[in-house]
Parts: structure tokens; sequence; C-alpha cells
């Protein structure tokens, strides 16, 4: 029987974990053959990790995307196209459209620090925070924009709005004026940071294939031991006479051929 278990251990964790040993699965396999039972403990938890960290990064891939797009009305503003020619009401609502879009992406680059995607999220979010350095601070604060000390943005919708206000009644809102202009130039900086992560060549990108491609190898080897448990159990039976603790035990098994 030739069943290879090299990629399953070297991929896996170095013990076999307690949820892992208690699984029906594992204590069938143990039943037939305890390096079979060991091998599916270590593929399973590293299965499931690596599909956790592959979630976390399409939940944040997908924040991103919206953020993108949010982004890019936003640069629009004071600019005399697009978004920018809109009423104050109109121009709020973009600003807030964008702060919802960059805390979800903030709050969906904190994965689990236990997750193996977890560097990954934290250098992608290092770079989407660190784009408000390339925005006046104070002069975000004259708009209601704050950062606070989780990453995120807080948005004085009183304060935008009067101070949208303000330059409506002094023309600047067409004309460009330093508030639109510098939430345009905000949303300048983050869109270019949101176009990057999402781009074919990104930290991103990269870590999500690898991920994708060890959840494929992993199945596959889900499926070895599956072939091999059965025909293990196959030659028991026709060495005992019967099938019944047989059928049952690759019934726990039969998951793996989906």
């Amino acid at each position: 029987m030739a069943v290879s278990m090299s990629s399953s251990v070297a991929l896996g964790s170095p013990t076999t974990t307690a949820a892992a040993q208690e699984d029906p699965t594992t204590a069938a396999l143990n039943k037939i053959s305890p390096a079979l039972g060991k091998a599916h403990g270590r593929v399973q938890s590293q299965l499931q990790s690596d599909s956790t960290s592959l979630s976390q990064l399409g939940k944040y891939k997908a924040t991103v995307a919206d953020l993108a797009s949010a982004a890019q009305a936003l640069s629009q503003l004071g600019s005399g196209t697009g978004t920018g020619t809109g009423s104050v009401a109109d121009q709020a609502k973009v600003v807030e459209r964008f702060v919802t879009a960059y805390n979800q992406a903030i709050t969906a680059s904190r994965p689990d620090t236990s997750s193996e995607a977890s560097s990954t999220l934290a250098s992608s979010r290092r770079a989407l925070t660190n784009a408000s350095a390339d925005t006046s601070r104070s002069q975000l604060a004259k708009l209601g924009l704050s950062r606070q000390a989780d990453g995120t943005l807080k948005l004085d919708t009183a304060a935008l709005n009067k101070a949208l206000t303000a330059g409506a009644s002094t023309g600047t809102a067409a004309t460009g004026g330093t508030g639109l202009s510098t939430l345009a130039q905000l949303g300048k900086a983050i869109g270019k940071r949101a176009d990057n992560e999402l781009a074919s060549s990104s930290r991103l990108a990269t870590a999500t294939s690898l991920f994708s491609g060890k959840t494929t190898q992993l199945k596959q080897q889900q499926t070895r031991l599956l072939e091999a448990a059965t025909q293990m159990s196959s030659q028991a039976s026709a060495s005992t006479g019967t099938n019944t603790s047989n059928w049952s035990t690759q019934q726990a098994l039969r998951k793996y051929l989906v």
C-alpha cells in the first residue's frame, strides 16, 4: 500500500490537537491504523487553520475593494466633476461612505493572533493607516474627522456639515476650497494604497494564492487517507469474513469523497 504522508506531516502542527483526537473520523482511522489516525489529525488541524486564514483574507479583500471605490468618490470632491458638483448633503454622504468603508477594512485586518494570515493582514493594515500621514490631521479635524487609537476614523457629522456649508457659502465648493481639497487628498492617498492591496502582485494576492494552494493539497491528502483506510479495511474484512464494523468506518470517512 503506497500512501504518501510526507506533505501532510510537513504542513501539519507538531502534535495532534485534543479536538482532532476526539473527531469521529480520527477515531475510526485509529481502529484501522494509529498512523492513519495521527496523519488525519494533523491534516485536519492544518486544513481548518488554512481555511480560516483564506476566509479572513477573502473578507479583507472585499472590504478593500469597497474602500477603493469609496476613496475614488472622495478624491473627486472639489474637482468640479462627478461627486465634486453635488450638494453639501451629497458630499457629506460621500465622506460618510468613505469612513464606513475605511473602518470596515481596518476591522477586517484584525485576525485572531493564532491565524497564519495575521502577518499579511497586519502589514496591510499598516499600509492603510499610514496613508493618513499624507493628510494634515489638523485640517481633517476641522472637517470632523479624527483617527482613533485602534486605527479607525471617527466622523463628527455636525462639524463636517458645518465646514462643507461654510465652503459652499463662500463659493469654495465649486472651486475646490481647502476643506474639499483636504478630503480629496485623503481619498487619493488611501485609494492608491487600496489599489496596491488589490494588485495581482500584492502581498494579499500572494498570501491568498499560498493558502488556496495549501488547502487544495490538504484535501488531496485527505482523499489519499480515505483510499488507504478503505484498502486496509477491505483487507481486514476479507481476513475476518465480516464487514459490519468496516462499513461504519467507511461511512465515517465518506465525507472525504466530496
